[in-house]
């Protein structure tokens, strides 16, 4: 057939083949493709639809050739998803996107889109191909993972666990939403190796980088460090480190579980600290005291070195609590507790060991350094002002260990002293002739 034969039978040429060959040759493409196909002309009609495209929206070629591809898009989403076509229609460039089509039964499919433009070298549109693939069960799967990955964010913020994963291949850690929050960065930080431990403990450092590596070369392991937010909070974690293996038996992964245990910690130590602390004053109580008066004793003894001991109590506290009322009496005891607290050197124990008496191990000191220490402690309770209750003196008593004294005759020469303070006027402090040094006593006119 000549050229002219062709044309004059509208079958063009292009690159020496006819237009409807390659018509032809394109059809077989569409129809053998595995992605749903939708051929359309320049005016947006549909020329072309594969089986696949009858797989996935239910409407055969015969019910689809001819049409405007409006019609599966839900009523609910517009043109949106059309303009895109338009704009390759347009002879605009290749457009990409995730959109939901409607099938015959009215069903709602998940479906990515590519859209093409057919262009002519000389720039003509004739039409444009869409390429539609579905993925509903992916978008489930997706839906499903983001679903369990909140819940577990969820159980992790209940639990106080977070948890990270180190790519022994990449160098490249991942961690969850909790554990950025116990490490006090941002829920959208993308976290380093080095994050990992640039908040840790300073002194608690060397030890984790140690374990991690340690968990780097197959060996499980469980650490405990501390963890110092930029607010100044310190928080303290428990962690298990966990290696995966890969088929060859190589460490490929080190997983990550860190519970913050602040909370418990702090529990705990307050449970310590009503144990050995009086609830009132905030002192130690009277079991620690007995604890350190033996650990101070025999220190004393092996290093040669000079301890006294105080005992000390609160001038006519009945008449205060029964002119006042106990709620008084218990403030005036817990503002002479601080003041005490407030005297005493680091080296220094100072306990509430009974009603209204206090002992008050003073390790170093002789007589007379103790006997400084006490009158200060008693001058500034007197010129303390307590309110309603008036002015509050204490009555001390102090004795200095000698060689050959024990634990119970060092006390019983204190509290000897502490009775003759009392019997000769109280609010003075007396120290016990038998003590290292002159006895010493303060008076107050």
């Amino acid at each position: 057939m000549s050229d002219s034969e062709r044309k004059s039978r509208g079958d063009a040429l292009i690159d020496g083949v006819s237009v409807a060959s390659l018509t032809r040759l394109f059809a077989t493409i569409v129809q053998q493709s595995q992605d749903a196909i939708v051929v359309c002309d320049a005016n947006g009609v549909i020329t072309q639809w594969n089986q696949m495209a009858t797989e996935l929206y239910g409407y055969t070629a015969a019910e689809a050739t001819g049409r405007s591809p409006n019609f599966l898009v839900p009523e609910e989403y517009g043109r949106d998803a059309e303009e895109s076509a338009g704009d390759s229609r347009d002879g605009q460039q290749m457009q990409q996107y995730l959109t939901t089509r409607q099938r015959k039964d009215g069903r709602l499919v998940e479906v990515s889109m590519t859209i093409s433009p057919i262009v002519t070298d000389a720039g003509q549109v004739l039409g444009t191909v869409a390429l539609a693939r579905d993925i509903s069960a992916m978008m489930r799967i997706q839906t499903q993972l983001t679903e369990s990955e909140h819940r577990m964010n969820e159980a992790q913020a209940l639990a106080h666990v977070g948890s990270w994963d180190w790519d022994l291949i990449l160098e490249f850690p991942t961690w969850t939403n909790e554990l950025s929050r116990i490490y006090g960065y941002p829920i959208d930080h993308v976290p380093t190796g080095e994050d990992l431990f640039a908040r840790v403990h300073p002194d608690d450092r060397e030890m984790l980088i140690e374990k991690i590596r340690e968990a780097k070369a197959g060996h499980d392991n469980r650490v405990e460090y501390r963890i110092e937010l930029p607010t100044g909070v310190t928080r303290y974690v428990q962690a298990r480190h966990h290696t995966r293996f890969d088929e060859q038996g190589e460490p490929m992964e080190v997983h990550g579980i860190v519970l913050d245990v602040t909370e418990r910690r702090h529990y705990e130590d307050e449970l310590e600290r009503l144990a050995t602390h009086d609830s009132l004053t905030g002192l130690p109580n009277r079991r620690t005291f007995d604890q350190r008066f033996e650990l101070e004793l025999a220190r004393a003894r092996r290093d040669g070195i000079h301890m006294s001991l105080a005992v000390i109590d609160v001038d006519k506290f009945k008449r205060i609590n029964d002119t006042f009322g106990h709620q008084a009496g218990d403030q005036v005891l817990a503002r002479i507790g601080a003041l005490f607290a407030s005297q005493v050197r680091e080296d220094e124990l100072i306990a509430r060991v009974g009603g209204e008496e206090f002992a008050w191990i003073l390790h170093g000191a002789d007589a007379t350094g103790a006997w400084v220490a006490v009158e200060r402690a008693r001058t500034l309770i007197a010129a303390e002002d307590f309110h309603e209750v008036g002015q509050v003196t204490i009555s001390a008593g102090i004795c200095t260990l000698i060689p050959g004294m024990d634990q119970d005759a060092l006390y019983r020469s204190a509290d000897l002293s502490l009775l003759e303070a009392k019997r000769s006027g109280r609010n003075r402090v007396v120290t016990a002739p038998d003590g290292l040094g002159e006895p010493i006593e303060s008076r107050v006119a």
